[in-house]
């Protein structure tokens, strides 16, 4: 919704979920418009001042696991929305990611940049997802810099569901990281020894493995996998957003990998619903499999349990990717530098399995959090309290790296782990550096911390 900032009048609302005669009203099948809700958005907006345009994204519909009740593409959701901020009227959008059942919410508001691709100027909007992918737009027209290709995925085998047979992917920028395009193959197993590595394929063998876009199989499922196996490359980066230099057009993103076996969904037999007032089944003259009426959605398949992807005594059979942080030269979409951030667990290096065996730093806990301040890349890690209990000894540093490398160059003492992300600014000749920390490990579980910086 659109409200006058001096009076409060709403000037305007605009429909996530298409209503009858709107664009999208086609993708919500089974008239599951009706009775769909809870179309977020869980990050700020962007907007662009002299264009009139708002930049919003979306999450998924009701029910997350599962979109039997809900079939087709469901337009806006997961989706990058520019709305005229006078009118709310949409002047072009991109459906990111389609029927989403992975909870794969786009995290973070566009990047608005001014690039230079191929000798030609362009107003750029860059998003970053979950995933790990990295799309780029005109952010006048919604065209997209480079393409953007359709691409198979595997489809849901459970009774009812449904799962678009394709999803968009870039084809530039590289993703953060190639093993959610690639899958999870042999490339990318442990192979620290040769017996590690011949213990990974075996079980990787016995997985269908897929990139993003893997459903969850049903309970009943009898085929000749374990499971399906996917991977991710992004991360929540709700609490890690990226950052961007919009005067050299780098951008810097945080992220780690992560693959994983879905659970498996068991039937409810019409008795769940996503209204608890919702009559029984005998009562009120609601059956099982019914119609869902206005206002109700019947949801017949839920979360089961059983997922998760085997490990080797606990190591898991890929390649460890923990807290990294990348740059992009946004000019030309390629990546100029890679690094992992903080050190590898000792719970990792230490394993049974790889004594004396030298393992390669994968990064630390937690996540990178970053700002470019001037000629610097300010940077600290978030530690939740889960992976600062995992990490105990992770050094709390705040620190300067150089843009063009990630080298630090200069850091200085955090009394406490970062927790989302930083703001400075310009007082009286002197510019300040805000971070916000907190950890109940210390004394304070949450706190601002003020750096000044020399003159």
């Amino acid at each position: 919704m659109g409200f006058d900032m001096a009076t409060g009048e709403r000037l305007w609302k605009f429909h996530v979920i298409p209503r009858p005669g709107e664009v999208g009203h086609e993708t919500w099948h089974n008239e599951a418009w009706r009775f769909s809700g809870d179309m977020s958005t869980w990050a700020p907006a962007s907007a662009d001042p002299e264009l009139g345009l708002v930049y919003l994204v979306t999450n998924a519909s009701t029910v997350q696991s599962y979109a039997g009740h809900r079939p087709g593409d469901n337009l806006f959701g997961g989706s990058l929305l520019a709305l005229d901020v006078q009118t709310g009227e949409r002047r072009w959008h991109f459906q990111i990611h389609r029927s989403d059942q992975w909870n794969y919410d786009l995290p973070t508001p566009p990047l608005l940049m001014d690039l230079t691709v191929d000798g030609q100027q362009i107003p750029a909007a860059i998003q970053n997802t979950k995933q790990g992918l990295v799309f780029a737009f005109n952010r006048a027209t919604g065209e997209p810099i480079w393409p953007i290709e359709d691409r198979a995925v595997i489809q849901t085998e459970v009774p009812g569901n449904f799962t678009s047979p394709t999803q968009p992917y870039p084809t530039w920028p590289e993703p953060v990281d190639n093993i959610i395009v690639d899958g999870l193959t042999e490339d990318y197993l442990i192979d620290f020894t040769s017996e590690l590595r011949e213990q990974a394929a075996t079980i990787l063998n016995g997985y269908r493995a897929g990139g993003l876009y893997v459903p969850a199989l049903p309970n009943t499922y009898e085929g000749e996998f374990v499971n399906n196996a996917g991977c991710l490359g992004g991360g929540n980066i709700i609490n890690h957003p990226p950052t961007a230099d919009p005067t050299l057009g780098i951008m810097y993103n945080s992220h780690r990998r992560n693959c994983f076996a879905p659970g498996f969904m068991r039937p409810t037999n019409g008795v769940d619903r996503d209204n608890p007032n919702y009559p029984e089944p005998g009562e009120g003259g609601a059956t099982p499999n019914s119609t869902p009426t206005t206002g109700t959605t019947v949801v017949e398949w839920l979360p089961g349990g059983g997922g998760g992807l085997a490990t080797i005594d606990g190591l898991p059979i890929y390649k460890r990717m923990n807290n990294q942080l990348t740059a992009y030269q946004m000019n030309s979409g390629e990546k100029i530098w890679s690094l992992p951030v903080g050190q590898t667990p000792s719970e990792y290096e230490n394993h049974p399995l790889l004594q004396n065996v030298e393992v390669p730093n994968v990064g630390g806990a937690g996540w990178s959090i970053q700002m470019v301040a001037g000629d610097l890349l300010v940077q600290t890690r978030a530690l939740s309290e889960g992976m600062a209990q995992i990490e105990p000894d992770a050094s709390l540093t705040l620190n300067a790296r150089d843009k063009f490398t990630g080298e630090v160059v200069g850091s200085v003492p955090l009394p406490a782990p970062g927790q989302y992300g930083m703001m400075t600014y310009m007082h009286r000749g002197q510019q300040y550096i805000v971070v916000q920390i907190g950890s109940s490990r210390v004394d304070y579980p949450g706190a601002l911390v003020a750096y000044r910086l020399p003159n």
